[in-house]
């Protein structure tokens, strides 16, 4: 049975609380932007499926975008393999609230968002920079999510059309919602379920505080940890330079070898030309007079020359193929690691040019 959303809205106001925003999916009220009137920190309040409030008036429409594991795997590993988990988990610290109210089994919790959705949007079929903006949240979201990963608050990342939301089972869901402002704003959010907030609604205001300065705080230390991490980078240029200039010489070295040996391989051949000529004028002596000793031997000695031209070639081809293929190698993981470097540096450098221009 459809609940009613005023008698919601009424309990929200009375402890303290005003909506702000409302979403839906499929009809049915799924999201609330809300701001406490004591503090003025906003949150998003999740209102489970099973609840059922239905929505006439003016209300987003939320469609999720699809993302398959293939997509997920590419948005994990678009500028390198993914972080250590361990790694991670250290950089972007857990929030511990202070309140007597902490985490409790949420085993049992459904899962959020359960049932159909109709046509979900595919990341593939979105616009360059659209399919851009949404791996580009969900991977920041992913980061931050190690912060909330052992509380039941979670988190909601919002920009431009786009809202990812990150599930109490620690997945990410992404929407686009097409009636919201194209802002080029990011906005974090704390979110919680209705179940926590009619449980724990007299601590709410002080633990979204909490959540909202402890975002923060990782914030502050990953941007002086990123800035120095940055400085060493760039420190590095000059042996980068230098790495990359050895490792052209030794391309050309390699190089050097082959020819070398292309130059024994083409004495070889040159060699074996003349002796199978001279074999062939001794065989027409032979054919044209009476076989002797004299030319037997010379025939053998021949042979034999033309037997060792054939294992000195061996040797020669087996050297050309060796080096040949240490500079192939080397060709190409050098030109795949500066390919990479230069579009992921390029990358840097269009987000340090963002930076200036958010001064």
């Amino acid at each position: 049975m459809p609940l009613s959303l005023n008698k919601l809205r009424k309990i929200l106001y009375e402890k303290g609380f005003i909506t702000k925003k409302m979403y839906k999916i499929s009809g049915n009220c799924n999201f609330i932007e809300i701001i406490s009137i004591l503090s003025g920190d906003m949150f998003m309040l999740y209102v489970p499926s099973k609840y059922k409030f239905r929505v006439n008036e003016n209300c987003h429409k939320m469609k999720l975008i699809h993302l398959n594991e293939k997509d997920r795997e590419e948005i994990a590993n678009e500028y390198a393999e993914s972080p250590n988990q361990d790694r991670m988990e250290d950089i972007y610290d857990e929030i511990e609230l202070e309140t007597d109210y902490n985490k409790k089994n949420i085993d049992n919790i459904e899962e959020l968002l359960e049932g159909k959705y109709k046509k979900p949007i595919h990341l593939k079929d979105l616009n360059i920079e659209d399919s851009y903006d949404v791996k580009c949240v969900f991977r920041q979201l992913r980061r931050l999510k190690y912060c909330v990963q052992s509380i039941r608050y979670k988190l909601v990342l919002k920009y431009k059309k786009y809202i990812c939301v990150l599930h109490l089972d620690d997945t990410i869901e992404c929407f686009y919602v097409k009636s919201l402002p194209m802002l080029d704003q990011r906005k974090i959010i704390v979110t919680m379920d209705l179940e926590l907030f009619y449980e724990n609604f007299d601590n709410l205001t002080e633990e979204i505080t909490q959540v909202k300065s402890g975002i923060s705080k990782v914030l502050d230390k990953n941007h002086i940890n990123h800035s120095k991490t940055l400085q060493k980078m760039l420190e590095k240029k000059d042996t980068i330079i230098q790495v990359t200039n050895q490792l052209f010489n030794k391309k050309n070295e390699l190089r050097k070898y082959i020819n070398h040996f292309q130059g024994l391989l083409n004495e070889m051949n040159a060699s074996e030309k003349i002796n199978k000529k001279r074999l062939d004028n001794l065989n027409y002596k032979s054919n044209s007079t009476n076989s002797n000793l004299t030319l037997s031997q010379q025939k053998r000695k021949i042979i034999e020359e033309i037997k060792k031209n054939y294992r000195l070639k061996d040797e020669i081809i087996d050297n050309i193929l060796k080096v040949q293929n240490q500079e192939e190698h080397i060709s190409l993981i050098i030109d795949k690691i500066l390919f990479d470097n230069t579009v992921m540096l390029d990358r840097i450098f269009k987000n340090l040019n963002d930076l200036s221009n958010i001064l």
